[in-house]
């Protein structure tokens, strides 16, 4: 008793040091994090403020500074820039005349000394749109100090979005799109665009136990329900988005009205491939008043 009484006490040590090590992990990179993503904010700062001396702050002196364009035949070509060039042109900029609006920044660390910033923008010449891309940041420390050692960059004048409204506003509009017109399909018996909009990998989970279906086997249950033209009529009341780090990934939701009340949907929505959204998973669930669940267990206990 006393041996087992120790193994099992050796145990639950151990096993406490492992979680309270991950936990240590977890706040570090969570930490390190915060301070790449403030460099990042900070040199956008500077550029809007022309303020060379602030940026040069955060930058090592053998810093890279690259665009991925494309040339007169549309062919991929990299070209180089002096990062003095670069700090001239911020220099000699009219303060606020230069604005990189970001959509996000997306960090990635290893080690606690090598860290990776992906930042979609559009960027603004005295208040109107220039062009839009993504910025690549490497960066890496020296000492306490994160520097940003490279930065290669996409410029595109075709395929923005020249609104000035919030990323943030857009995705969801986007999405909010697509779960409408998803629903909307399956209300007129649009088979083909309905799981069309689906991954080739979904997973349905409907209201019944059994019901937990790949992509092809909620195809086979649908096909009678859509071939009068009429699928299922369900319309949202309520939504509610959370996103990714990256915005590549995408959790909601919703409170739908449907024939047999009011039923909840959740799910998850993904960009395929870096291009399309497509919905990976779908939940649909009842929703029983608490007061009517006593009722409701005495109906499904022999079940």
């Amino acid at each position: 008793m006393k041996i087992n009484t120790l193994l099992n006490n050796l145990l639950l040590l151990s096993f406490a040091c492992l979680v309270s090590s991950a936990n240590l992990y977890g706040q570090t990179v969570s930490t390190e994090k915060a301070a790449v993503e403030q460099i990042i904010t900070s040199l956008f700062v500077g550029v809007q403020k022309a303020d060379t001396l602030s940026i040069k702050k955060l930058l090592h002196p053998a810093i890279s500074l690259m665009t991925s364009n494309l040339d007169e035949n549309e062919s991929p070509v990299i070209t180089a820039t002096p990062i003095s060039s670069w700090l001239n042109r911020i220099g000699s900029a009219k303060v606020g005349s230069l604005d990189e609006q970001l959509d996000y920044i997306a960090v990635r660390v290893d080690s606690d000394r090598m860290a990776q910033a992906w930042t979609p923008y559009r960027f603004y010449v005295d208040g109107k749109f220039s062009h839009c891309g993504t910025n690549n940041f490497q960066l890496a420390k020296q000492g306490d100090n994160w520097l940003i050692t490279a930065i290669i960059d996409t410029r595109n004048k075709s395929g923005c979005n020249e609104s000035t409204s919030p990323f943030n506003g857009k995705l969801q509009a986007s999405l909010d799109t697509l779960l409408n017109g998803w629903h909307r399909d399956a209300a007129t018996g649009q088979f083909d665009a309905y799981f069309d909009a689906m991954a080739d990998n979904a997973i349905f989970i409907g209201t019944d136990e059994s019901e937990v279906w790949n992509k092809q086997q909620f195809m086979a249950y649908s096909k009678a329900p859509f071939s009068d033209g009429i699928g299922w009529d369900f319309t949202h009341k309520r939504r509610a988005w959370f996103y990714a780090e990256d915005y590549e990934t995408a959790w909601f939701d919703e409170d739908l009205i449907t024939p047999f009340g009011i039923c909840r949907g959740s799910g998850v929505i993904e960009k395929a491939g870096g291009k399309d959204w497509k919905i990976q998973q779908y939940v649909l669930t009842l929703t029983i008043p608490n007061d009517k669940m006593n009722t409701v267990r005495e109906l499904i206990k022999n079940d």
